[in-house]
């Protein structure tokens, strides 16, 4: 989690933690995380950087409870950033 984090860092993009899934032990099995535009605003007059954002990493977690990734998606549908942090 702590690379991807790096990742959005230098290609200049903020990101937030996605759905997730717990198995029948209430374990985290599932954990998505996207980029801060993802999704849609709550309210629709107010003033929102979500506008359905692509960009996305699915980590599931193994049977030795490592994390990979399942599924990625790097294309955004909205400018990045120019300043970083």
């Amino acid at each position: 989690m702590t690379i991807y984090n790096l990742y959005s860092w230098e290609i200049r993009f903020g990101i937030r933690y996605g759905k997730r899934r717990l198995n029948v032990e209430r374990t985290k099995c599932m954990q998505e995380i996207v980029c801060d535009c993802s999704g849609v605003p709550k309210r629709s007059n107010t003033r929102s950087c979500r506008c359905r954002c692509p960009a996305m990493i699915w980590l599931l977690r193994s049977k030795d409870n490592s994390w990979y990734i399942n599924e990625h998606m790097t294309s955004h549908n909205h400018s990045l950033t120019d300043k970083s942090g």
